[in-house]
């Protein structure tokens, strides 16, 4: 074991820079900084995930480098398999009660599902992140145009059901599974982190400066210019120039 992580793992995580702290948007951006479908890239991904897992990552923070490996990039991420703003809003709607809360604070901060864990909506609309994921303490801010939605659904503090949680160890990989749990039962087909996603696409669209986006996302700008850009279809540059136009 000492020998595969020394030989196998070791060549990778010296690309890392290993006299600052440990920080998962420098991990990510290393893995993106390789080809996509490469062999570096993907042996590159599996160090980063193992460090994660071994850093105690949430399951969707240490799958997220998976993804990386296999090719999450512009030619991978099809913004197809985004829903729309309108079917996300439809689709919450069906969710249950209790849980209308965490989907709802997702889709308008642009969350990743174990954040909501100790999240605090504040009187000013703004969003506090308590995260326990070493990428530290954030402030997020609703989407464009949107911030009377935490008046209108009523979002401030934390409202996760009281009783969950209570006997979880990991609590925020138990948020990521509940919600998933919740979802299927309310027979939705994308998954939790569409909406992280979305949230950056819709912040592209509203022409929200690059460096606040991605500070209220949690990502550094090379990991936000990298990836979410290239998912602005040619229609929609179209539908943009005939706005100016009008």
């Amino acid at each position: 074991m000492r020998r595969y992580w020394q030989t196998d793992r070791g060549s990778y995580f010296r690309k890392l820079d290993l006299q600052s702290p440990y920080n998962l948007g420098h991990m990510r951006d290393v893995v993106m900084a390789h080809p996509l479908n490469s062999s570096s890239r993907k042996k590159m991904a599996f160090a980063c995930r193992a460090l994660a897992k071994l850093m105690g990552e949430p399951f969707d923070v240490v799958e997220e480098f998976a993804e990386l490996g296999r090719g999450y990039g512009k030619k991978q991420l099809n913004p197809r398999d985004i829903p729309s703003d309108q079917q996300i809003l439809r689709d919450i709607e069906r969710i249950e009660d209790e849980w209308k809360w965490a989907f709802r604070v997702l889709y308008l901060y642009g969350l990743r599902p174990h954040e909501l864990w100790g999240c605090e909506v504040l009187e000013n609309s703004l969003l506090r992140v308590d995260d326990d994921t070493k990428t530290g303490l954030r402030i997020a801010m609703p989407r464009a145009g949107q911030k009377e939605k935490v008046q209108e659904w009523n979002l401030l503090g934390n409202q996760l059901p009281k009783w969950f949680g209570v006997d979880g160890e990991v609590l925020q990989q138990t948020i990521s599974n509940q919600l998933t749990k919740i979802r299927r039962k309310a027979q939705i087909d994308w998954s939790n982190y569409s909406l992280h996603h979305d949230w950056a696409i819709s912040s592209i669209k509203a022409g929200i400066n690059i460096r606040l986006a991605s500070q209220s996302l949690g990502h550094t700008v090379s990991e936000y210019e990298t990836t979410y850009p290239y998912w602005i279809s040619e229609q929609e540059m179209l539908d943009q120039m005939i706005q100016v136009v009008s």
